[in-house]
């Protein structure tokens, strides 16, 4: 059986690869980071959850999506989220389709992991594929049990989690390029069992990468963003120690730095680094609607954001799949204006990371914090 890292580069993956290939995508005038929803449809109904699309117009055809994907040429990042992106079969195309002008350094697949057969056999092909991409899963877990169960609307749902996250444990024993992130909402409906949550995740024989979201958006339970800032913040801080211990002194100052930042966002609802959604960071949704974020528009109809356009730059099929239409138009101006300008505020985890390490006024803080954890 051939052997899975063949025709892989190890030096794309060392430090000085890495950085590399961060700032050639950073300095570059493009789009580098993309979320790209491939479907609506999803196995699940989660209490907390913003897709709530109901509109029928048809998904991107693999054929649209080729035509898109040229536009992307400096892509750093890559994020094929849903609905419940595995229910697209072909889904190896569409990363192939993104990868095909050049290697995407990091592609994450976040999933529900209620198929794990299904989830297996897609990294395995997708590290096989995509040689010179880190690849990352990012399965949804919400809490211990019954408790992730019940908000994710489905019994037993916790279980095929866990099969998932063996599957995609030992696979990563074989493929150097696959690693795997246990990604939390925190709600309403688990604040009360967030300790729990946390210690589980901690006492996984191997500990692997955790992300705590906020619940956003328009939720399918209006409730579920019902959570008391300060009860988030002191769940976020906790959460922050927890991971010290697993990290390199300079994963713990750069992350350090950043979750300074996000609590900082957090507790006053103002952006502390400046937003490039709009121009650095781009969403797609399943009917190629083209967007700067995926907050604004619910931002816009609660009345917490007073833009009087659209909050869309406009769909892809409407200017023949040319991006540099949609984004060069004086409507996108207009928006990305508004943005730049400080004129929202949010607490989408994805933006503020964006918007983290495209600040370079942060760089001197962690290389700070880097070097007194050194002459400790």
């Amino acid at each position: 059986m051939k052997d899975p890292s063949v025709g892989r580069r190890p030096e794309l993956f060392s430090l000085p690869g890495r950085a590399l290939r961060f700032a050639r995508s950073a300095l570059s005038k493009h789009c580098w980071y993309l979320i790209f929803s491939v479907t609506d449809r999803c196995n699940q109904r989660c209490l907390m959850c913003f897709n709530q699309t109901v509109e029928s117009h048809p998904e991107l055809t693999l054929d649209e999506i080729r035509k898109v994907a040229e536009g992307f040429s400096s892509l750093y990042q890559l994020t094929l989220s849903g609905g419940e992106p595995l229910l697209r079969p072909d889904l190896p195309e569409i990363v192939a389709a993104f990868n095909a002008r050049r290697a995407i350094p990091r592609i994450t697949l976040p999933s529900n992991g209620q198929l794990p057969e299904r989830l297996e056999q897609l990294a395995s092909r997708l590290c096989r594929e995509n040689h010179d991409s880190m690849i990352n899963v990012a399965l949804s877990l919400d809490g211990v049990g019954v408790v992730h169960d019940r908000i994710r609307g489905v019994e037993g749902a916790f279980e095929r989690h866990e099969e998932s996250r063996e599957r995609i444990l030992s696979l990563a024993k074989l493929h150097p390029n696959l690693s795997l992130v246990i990604a939390s909402v925190l709600s309403t409906f688990n604040a009360k069992d967030m300790d729990s949550l946390l210690d589980y995740v901690q006492q996984m024989s191997w500990p692997p990468r955790h992300g705590i979201m906020l619940a956003r958006g328009e939720t399918r339970e209006s409730s579920a963003k019902d959570v008391d800032s300060g009860f988030a913040l002191d769940v976020l801080r906790r959460f922050r120690e927890m991971q010290r211990p697993y990290q390199s002194r300079l994963e713990q100052a750069w992350l350090d730095v950043y979750h300074r930042n996000r609590l900082e966002t957090i507790a006053r609802a103002r952006m502390v680094d400046p937003c490039l959604a709009g121009r650095k960071l781009l969403v797609l949704d399943a009917r190629g609607q083209l967007s700067p974020c995926e907050m604004l528009s619910s931002l816009m109809r609660s009345g917490q954001v007073a833009y009087r356009g659209s909050s869309s730059f406009g769909n892809v099929r409407e200017t023949n799949y040319r991006l540099d239409t949609l984004l060069g138009s004086p409507e996108a101006a207009s928006l990305t204006g508004f943005i730049r300008g400080g004129g929202c505020a949010c607490t989408f985890e994805c933006a503020l990371l964006n918007n983290f390490a495209l600040n370079w006024r942060n760089y001197p803080r962690v290389l700070a914090r880097l070097v007194k954890s050194l002459l400790r």
